[in-house]
């Protein structure tokens, strides 16, 4: 299997589990806040907007990478796309990783703060 394909299989996979215990904790845990100012937005519109926007930006990145990784025209958009690829791979396990141990009951206070100070996106209330 090629290492691009994995990477979108494995960025996915972060993903759908970013989607499921973000949700969950949303509705089953007391308390539980969205810190991303855009997810947090998405989800008072709707929660199906909130999905369609993260099923939707990987969706459309991983066609774009697959369109380009054999055209010698458009290397550079291929490794633009590849670097986001993993930036959001990133992203979606480490927001997996928080919610996973917020939903156990540990306080993931701390940490988020430590991230908002690099990620302007966190609003911590």
């Amino acid at each position: 299997m090629r290492k691009d394909v994995f990477l979108i299989l494995l960025t996915n996979a972060f993903n759908m589990l970013d989607i499921i215990t973000t949700l969950y904790a949303l509705y089953f845990l007391e308390g539980f806040k969205e810190a991303n100012t855009v997810v947090r937005c998405l989800l008072e519109i709707h929660p199906l907007a909130f999905v369609s926007y993260k099923i939707g930006s990987v969706f459309i990145i991983s066609a774009i990478l697959l369109k380009s990784r054999d055209s010698e025209k458009f290397v550079s958009v291929y490794i633009g796309t590849l670097l986001g690829l993993i930036i959001m791979c990133v992203t979606f396990a480490t927001a997996s990783v928080l919610n996973i141990v917020a939903i156990a009951g540990y306080d993931v206070r701390k940490i988020l703060k430590i991230i908002a100070t690099v990620n302007p996106a966190l609003k911590l209330t």
